[in-house]
């Protein structure tokens, strides 16, 4: 089974939304480094993809080896187009002798993506 796939053909009023897929990655704490090399190297791939709108990666302060990826698509064919990239699989081939544990969910955007803080503009200040 590939990494976090569904049954589109139950679900199909499921991908009229924007797709979200939540990664919690455990590395091997010795190979932390190693791992933030390759998911920032994987993250700048995936958001040179048409569908891909946000891509972000976290670092747990408290649990050390423990990160999690946030990644937002247009819809479930971007989803799909992201799949198919060769360094997709790559990405988690060179990971998997340094991972301890993952964890995959494939969710709906209920709310809106945040927006980029807009500058002020001159009149805003008056």
């Amino acid at each position: 089974m590939r990494h976090g796939t569904a049954d589109r053909s139950t679900r199909q009023d499921f991908y009229e939304a924007m797709i979200v897929i939540a990664v919690e990655l455990i590395v091997d704490e010795d190979h932390a480094r190693e791992f933030r090399e390759r998911v920032t190297q994987h993250a700048k791939n995936c958001l040179s993809e048409p569908g891909c709108v946000r891509f972000d990666v976290a670092e747990d302060s408290e649990q050390a080896g423990r990160f999690l990826i946030w990644e937002n698509y247009l819809d479930f064919e971007a989803v799909d187009a992201h799949r198919a990239q060769p360094y997709f699989d790559q990405f988690f081939e060179s990971i998997a002798p340094i991972t301890k544990g993952q964890r995959f969910s494939l969710l709906q955007l209920l709310t809106p993506a945040p927006r980029s803080p807009q500058p002020s503009s001159p009149e805003s200040k008056k």
